[in-house]
């Protein structure tokens, strides 16, 4: 499908629209630091996004949406080497967006805290593979409503107006600067 950067783009996008839909208003980070999108009712989303596909190196899987997390590039070298993030201390929830059949899944960030992968089958369970212990992340389809739970963010007051003095007495030709 291309550059999987512009596909977990239209992720984010496509949760944001989902969200709007649910009257959810919705923020966009201005750098990426692990939280794609922050709603108004506090929550701080990290979106994946998959296709339907069979695993080259594990083909006796099957066809199913697989996800890898908790790898980042090591320098300037084109490897990747595994690291175990904690999740749930960066963001509240996973929201995975399966793009073949526009299933959602909203799971809790600790579930996948340590993980490094995960498959979910079309109509089957699928859980995150951490240590050997799956934890069946299925349960969670269309949990839109552990995104609405709770309170909305705190109200932030405005900022005080700058007020910019006006000559009214003066044409608006004599206020312009000379030209240089």
């Amino acid at each position: 499908m291309g550059d999987c950067r512009y596909l977990g783009q239209a992720g984010v996008y496509r949760v944001a629209s989902e969200l709007s839909l649910r009257q959810i208003s919705v923020y966009f980070p201005s750098v990426d630091v692990g939280v794609d999108l922050i709603t108004s009712t506090g929550k701080r989303l990290q979106v994946k996004t998959a296709t339907i596909r069979n695993r080259v190196s594990q083909p006796h899987l099957g066809l199913g949406y697989y996800l890898s997390f908790g790898w980042e590039q090591h320098g300037n070298k084109q490897r990747a080497v595994r690291r175990g993030r904690t999740y749930s201390s960066e963001v509240d929830l996973f929201v995975i967006w399966g793009v073949d059949e526009d299933r959602f899944w909203i799971c809790p960030a600790s579930i996948f805290d340590g993980g490094q992968g995960m498959l979910l089958r079309p109509g089957k369970t699928g859980g995150v593979i951490r240590k050997g212990i799956a934890q069946h992340v299925y349960e969670y389809e269309n949990r839109w409503d552990l995104i609405t739970a709770n309170q909305r963010l705190p109200h932030v007051p405005a900022l005080p107006l700058c007020i910019v003095p006006t000559i009214e007495s003066e044409p608006v030709s004599q206020l312009m600067l000379p030209a240089e």
